[in-house]
């Protein structure tokens, strides 16, 4: 194939995913299949196997960059592991596709407290328990965000914040 075939074939791929495809579409993997993968990465994140269930998740989002619920499953995966800066970009990208989802700043606030970045992580659960509280059925997470607020809050005052 020569350069104006790729670039045609570029402009075609970048043309479908900007309309709303994926590649489960562009591969004719089903929906059904989708939820299969997802209950074996499932069981896998249950029994404890992080990094096997963090394969098929990864493999999930790259099916379908479109399902918020893949991004999450990933950021715990990676977050089980300590792999808290690779947590935190995964559930960073989840809120820019779910900006309204509380559990995706909520988790980064976790993340960010391991890493120590108290003000920040402060910042997080104060979006977390703000988004948790205007909407049903967050009620029980909203209550997390505002006592992981105040521990973030004790933590950067008795000096413990990270210097920039």
């Amino acid at each position: 194939m020569d350069v104006a075939g790729n670039n045609a074939v570029e402009t075609e791929l970048n043309d479908f995913i900007s309309e709303g495809g994926s590649l489960a579409m562009l591969k004719n993997i089903s929906e059904a299949e989708l939820e299969k993968i997802y209950a074996v990465a499932y069981d896998f994140y249950e029994s404890g196997k992080y990094q096997d269930a963090e394969s098929l998740f990864q493999v999930l989002c790259i099916l379908n960059h479109y399902d918020s619920r893949f991004f999450l499953a990933l950021g715990a995966c990676r977050q089980h592991q300590e792999h808290y800066h690779q947590a935190l970009e995964t559930y960073s990208y989840a809120s820019l596709m779910s900006p309204s989802d509380p559990r995706f700043p909520f988790h980064a606030g976790e993340c960010l407290l391991h890493m120590k970045e108290f003000s920040t992580a402060k910042q997080a659960f104060a979006g977390a328990q703000l988004l948790a509280k205007t909407q049903p059925g967050y009620e029980s997470l909203a209550e997390k965000a505002g006592v992981m607020l105040t521990s973030a809050t004790e933590q950067a005052e008795a000096g413990n914040a990270k210097c920039h």
